[in-house]
């Protein structure tokens, strides 16, 4: 009798071994899939998605146009802008900013923040603002155009004055989830019959200082004429005047600057001290080395930047919290699941 009741106890045991691995196999499954599928596959699948759309740019006569226009000084000339939607039915957002720099030196399409040298015009001066600022539904294989009025300004200027039209495209249907997309149509404009003038960088305001919660030295690097600067390299190099160490580098691999903007070349340091530094700038384009030195005096180093060091343990404290946010509620699903596994033993146990 009591063989029977110890079989029968171990026969209940496997059942609840094979429900607690079923249990945790399930849960474990369930809780990789809402971590790592996209919001995409979550949703209901549609015939169609959100897809880049296609635009350029025509004259009054639907002639497509050049990236460069060129329109006599003091003239006003009409532009317009043809977009077409292969894609699923989308809400379109437009806008027109100055081309500029971001901070590691290329292209910048957010524009953010107006980051240009003297004898760049601003996009507001050249295009109506009417002309760009609102919205419109555009349904799949459809397609727009949007008339614009430019301002041609009245004084020669070399080279191009460079612009973007910004095109936001989001869904109409917001169970989806779907990202916005954001493209920039380029359009540079140009006032003269002058060739292009041949690119050049220069380098200002070498410090000492904090740059985004960090040590370290800051140049300004700008393109003060009317055409792109692309080059292969630009390396800031920091060196100690009193032993000639190399106390601080950075690469930037490669560079596309745009006409008439400034970036702020960034070279982070571990420690600064008082005393003299020589920076390097070593630029290289077309196969061709240039190289400029500066001196840096620091007198009083800059205070209340965070250390590398608490840098590094910053970031591994997140690191730690977001295992545990992956992991813990597996771990609290698993205790769960032994807990009752226990609890049904005892009672099948106990009768």
């Amino acid at each position: 009798m009591a063989d029977g009741k110890q079989r029968g106890s171990q026969d209940v045991g496997m059942q609840f071994k094979g429900v607690l691995i079923k249990h945790i196999i399930m849960n474990l499954v369930l809780i990789i899939t809402c971590i790592f599928a996209s919001p995409q596959k979550l949703a209901c699948a549609e015939e169609k998605s959100m897809n880049p759309l296609d635009y350029q740019f025509v004259d009054t006569n639907d002639n497509v146009l050049n990236s460069i226009l060129k329109f006599p000084a003091g003239s006003n000339q009409m532009v317009k802008l043809v977009i077409r939607n292969h894609g699923k039915t989308v809400k379109i957002r437009l806008g027109i900013t100055n081309m500029q720099t971001n901070d590691e030196g290329e292209i910048d399409t957010i524009a953010s923040q107006q980051r240009l040298v003297s004898g760049a015009i601003k996009a507001s001066a050249v295009f109506k603002e009417d002309n760009f600022a609102h919205e419109f539904i555009l349904k799949s294989e459809d397609e727009k155009k949007i008339p614009f009025e430019i301002l041609v300004p009245s004084k020669p200027f070399s080279g191009v004055q460079s612009f973007q039209v910004n095109i936001i495209s989001e869904s109409i249907d917001t169970s989806t989830m779907e990202a916005s997309i954001r493209q920039s149509a380029r359009l540079d404009l140009m006032n003269t019959t002058q060739q292009l003038p041949v690119p050049e960088v220069a380098f200002s305001n070498l410090k000492a200082t904090n740059f985004l919660g960090r040590t370290g030295f800051l140049v300004t690097v700008k393109n003060s004429v009317g055409n792109d600067l692309i080059a292969q390299s630009l390396l800031a190099q920091i060196y100690s005047e009193k032993n000639g160490t190399l106390v601080a580098s950075r690469r930037l691999n490669p560079i596309h600057m745009a006409p008439r903007s400034y970036f702020k070349f960034f070279v982070p340091a571990l420690t600064l001290v008082t005393q003299d530094y020589r920076a390097r700038m070593t630029l290289v384009q077309n196969g061709k080395t240039e190289e400029q030195n500066f001196a840096i005096h620091v007198q009083r180093p800059p205070q209340g930047a965070a250390s590398q060091q608490a840098i590094t343990q910053v970031a591994w404290t997140r690191r730690f919290f977001l295992i545990l946010i992956i992991i813990g509620p597996i771990a609290i699903i698993t205790i769960q699941i032994v807990r009752w596994y226990q609890y049904e033993r005892k009672k099948v146990i106990k009768y």
